[in-house]
């Protein structure tokens, strides 16, 4: 069993790198969108966190995925 605390609140915003690796999104592919708009991101200091909510708007505005049925 994990020790490992879970906390019940989302983040409102994380560093780009933390949203890479939870989205599977390159940093190159997210900051293409930050600098077209499609993701929003506040400074604080000299780091850039991401507004997570932008993050979910953005991966449920794509189409879904289809996938083909393996024949034989």
């Amino acid at each position: 069993m994990s020790s490992r605390v879970v906390s019940p609140f989302e983040p409102i915003a994380a560093t780009v790198r933390v949203v890479s690796q939870q989205t599977g999104i390159s940093r190159s592919e997210i900051y293409r969108l930050l600098a077209r708009g499609k993701l929003k991101a506040v400074k604080s200091g000299r780091s850039t966190l991401v507004l997570m909510a932008s993050v979910n708007e953005h991966l449920a505005s794509l189409p879904p995925a289809t996938f083909r049925a393996r024949v034989g």
